[in-house]
């Protein structure tokens, strides 16, 4: 039952082995929120456990340039601290307690926990990150599918001027006019993206994985 809540809110379609164009595939939402404090190694290593696909994990920078696996802008949610990730450095966010004891993991830590067990979906959540998500991920040696991914367009399209083979996913937060338009406009693979907000009783970095793709067969290629 666990498991099954867990994969429930998570659809993408993508090949199957059978040779129908549509199969699920199973996504952790970041790490596996819910089931423990969301973008932590822990979490990812449940998500891991539970049989998912890919771990999605979003992707911020220190004051002093390293790329940490956090949602919020702000490390008040998650953390037992306060204050923008951003003006924070790195050492001061290994003093932190992001939920169970848990570190915040630097984006090499968390592409290590999830390295031959699933994929990794990589989402930017500040301008001017992409380059540097991928630089870290190529530098990684990671050997399993890799999406790049961000609400932020020009990031996704600046990995892709670097490599255009790269597997990109622009977020959204409705479905746009023309869905195949923008997708050809913008030289990205499309997906559409809805948040379903979590009930503001969630406990701190527990909040339920409530997200919903639709992935273009080529993007998984």
């Amino acid at each position: 039952m666990e498991q099954s809540q867990f994969l429930a809110n998570t659809l993408v379609i993508g090949p199957s082995p059978e040779g129908n164009r549509q199969r699920i595939l199973r996504i952790g939402h970041r790490g596996a929120a819910g089931h423990a404090p969301e973008n932590t190694i822990a979490a990812i290593r449940r998500s891991v456990s539970l049989g998912v696909d890919f771990v999605e994990f979003d992707v911020q920078r220190t004051r002093d340039g390293r790329l940490v696996v956090m949602h919020d802008t702000l490390v008040d949610r998650t953390t037992d601290g306060t204050g923008m990730v951003s003006e924070t450095t790195w050492d001061e966010l290994q003093l932190l307690d992001a939920g169970n004891w848990e570190k915040v993991p630097c984006v090499e830590e968390a592409l290590a926990a999830a390295n031959g067990h699933v994929g990794a979906i990589l989402e930017a959540k500040i301008p001017g990150i992409g380059p540097a998500i991928h630089r870290v991920v190529r530098a990684s040696a990671f050997s399993g599918p890799v999406i790049y991914a961000s609400f932020l367009h020009a990031e996704i399209l600046e990995i892709r001027k670097i490599d255009p083979l790269a597997r990109t996913m622009a977020l959204m937060e409705c479905v746009p006019v023309s869905g195949a338009a923008l997708a050809r406009d913008a030289q990205r693979s499309l997906a559409y993206h809805f948040i379903a907000q979590p009930p503001s009783s969630s406990p701190r970095s527990m909040m339920p994985a409530s997200r919903y793709f639709c992935i273009p067969s080529t993007t998984l290629g």
